[in-house]
Formats: C-alpha cells, structure tokens, sequence
C-alpha cells in the first residue's frame, strides 16, 4: 500500500478535525489553569484525532460494504453514495484491505493512547474509552434511527469534556458540565446542517436523520434554529445559578450561526448560484480547488457550521483565561 498519509487525510474527511480539536481545547484549558498534566492532556488529544478520523472512515468502510450488497443482490443498478463520499474506493485508488489497515492503526493509535492515560489516571479512562467506542462503532446504525447527530454531540462534548479534564485532574469539574451541554448541542447542530445539504440523498438511502424527520427543508431550517437557539439559552439558564458573568461572550458567535441560517434558508429554494464569501464567513479552506458550484456551496456551508461551534469554543476559552487572570 503505497498511499500518503495527506491521501488518507483527505479520505479521512480531515477537514472535520477542528471539531475534536476545539472541543479538546476547553476541558484542556480549564484543566491546565488548575494545574493539571498538560502531557496527558495532549495525549489525549493525540488519541481523540486519531479516533475521530478512524470513526470516520470505518463509516465509509461500513457504507460501502453495504452498498456493494445491495448492487450484488441486485437491490440497485449501481452504487450511489453521497457526492465524494468512498470516492477513493470507487475510483480504485484505495482498497477495502488497504482501508481496513488504516482503521486499525488509527483506532490502535487511540487504544494505545487511551490505555496509557488508564494506567497513569486509573479505570475511569477505561469506562470513558469503552462508551466512546461504542458510540462510534454504532454510529453507522445510529444514522438509520436519528440518533446520529445526538450521538455525536454526546461523544464531542460531554464525554470528551470529561475525559479529557479527568485525566489531566483526576477529578469532574462542575463548571464545564453546562458548557459541554452548549457545545454538545451545537456539535449537533454541525452535524444536522450537515444532514441538511444531503436530506435528498438521506431519505432515498432511508437514513432517519433529525433532518429527515423534519419532513421538508424549511422545518429543518426550523429545527436548526430552535438547535442555536438551545445551546445559547443553557448559557445563559447557567448565569443564573453561578455560571461567571463573563462566558456571556460567547453569543459573539452568533453572527455567524445567523449566516448559516440565511445559507440553510436560501438552499430551501434550490438555487443553483455560485455563494459570495466574505470575512465574516470564518476559515473555509482552499475553496479554488473546488471547481463544481455545488461542492463548493457544500463546503462553505459545512465550514460556516463548524466556525459557529469553533467561535463558540475560543470565546468561551477567553471568558475562562479572563475570569482567571480577575
């Protein structure tokens, strides 16, 4: 197998990594500002990336595999997957075999990472491991019963946040529980805006995702907002019962979560036009080297939903490192 590790990175939808990046960076912040292991902390962040992106090609791994049933049962004609997803195994430049090895090291990677913070930290990284992993083996199926974007948000805020804290701190911190409920639902959010741009596909596949549930579009344009709107209103139920008055900047990411709604409401319409980018859009990558105009308003739209929940997680990192230094 000769593949280079950027050709598996992109497979591996790398782009995606932020998420796990900026979730990590809160519970290891607030640990690190009360003393805890930074060493294990980036350890742990080493055994989450690579977790995160074994999830993510196991669920290619899973997809395909399901797929090449039902065209050799004759269930279908042809494959039809979502637009660039298993591009690599449909192209012929990757194979099963050489797709399994890479899950294997990725998720060896992250057991080995994750035994190591155990035996420094003690069983309860074990306890934390296992209900990670059975949320990310599952979560293919948890795709087919709209479970799939809350089993995300479980697993990248509530338990990463405790995790993460734990095994810098040997100890739960109260303070980081409403927070990691306000990211936990707005990492669901990424993930229903993301379930958004493929609802078309999703009910074809009968895949039952929040999305698909909403029945059209604009309810799904709705329950986004009501999503948003959630994460925002915990924040602010929690400044009432001593929550430090300073996480309130963290509504400065609202604007950005307005963007994306005016996205996610002008794709209700399915104009097909080329989407007119500014500064306030946040990071969207190299969009030159997406020449189709419908990939490229996916991943502006996809990059949007991650910078809301990106902005949200450095704000709240600057209310904390603010309420430390007065």
């Amino acid at each position: 197998m000769k593949i280079s590790p950027n050709f598996w990175f992109e497979a591996a939808r790398g782009y995606s990594l932020p998420m796990s990046v900026m979730s990590w960076s809160v519970p290891f912040l607030f640990a690190a500002v009360e003393g805890g292991n930074i060493f294990y902390g980036i350890i742990a962040l080493i055994g989450i990336s690579f977790a995160h992106l074994g999830v993510n090609l196991f669920d290619d791994f899973v997809d395909y595999i399901l797929e090449q049933r039902n065209v050799q049962k004759g269930l279908k004609e042809k494959f039809e997957l979502q637009k660039g997803k298993c591009a690599y195994l449909l192209s012929k430049d990757a194979s099963l075999k050489d797709l399994f090895i890479v899950i294997s090291v990725c998720f060896a990677i992250a057991i080995v990472c994750g035994l190591f913070l155990a035996a420094k930290t003690g069983i309860v990284v074990i306890y934390i491991m296992l209900a990670a992993a059975a949320i990310g083996i599952l979560y293919p199926l948890f795709s087919f019963i709209a479970l799939g974007e809350i089993a995300v948000g479980v697993m990248f805020a509530p338990l990463l946040y405790t995790g993460v804290y734990y095994v810098m701190t040997k100890t739960f911190s109260t303070e980081l529980l409403p927070i990691a409920i306000s990211t936990g639902i707005l990492t669901i959010g990424l993930l229903h805006a993301h379930m958004f741009l493929d609802i078309d596909f999703d009910k074809k596949s009968k895949k039952v995702t929040l999305c698909s549930l909403a029945g059209n579009r604009n309810n799904a344009v709705r329950n986004q907002v009501i999503i948003m709107i959630l994460a925002y209103l915990n924040i602010i139920i929690n400044l009432f019962f001593g929550l430090p008055k300073i996480y309130i900047i963290s509504f400065l990411s609202i604007p950005t979560a307005i963007i994306l709604y005016k996205l996610m409401k002008c794709d209700c319409y399915k104009k097909r036009k080329r989407i007119r980018t500014n500064i306030f859009f946040g990071p969207l990558g190299n969009l030159k080297k997406y020449k189709d105009i419908d990939v490229r308003a996916f991943i502006i739209k996809f990059s949007v939903a991650r910078n809301v929940m990106v902005e949200f997680t450095i704000l709240i990192c600057i209310a904390k490192i603010i309420s430390e230094i007065f």
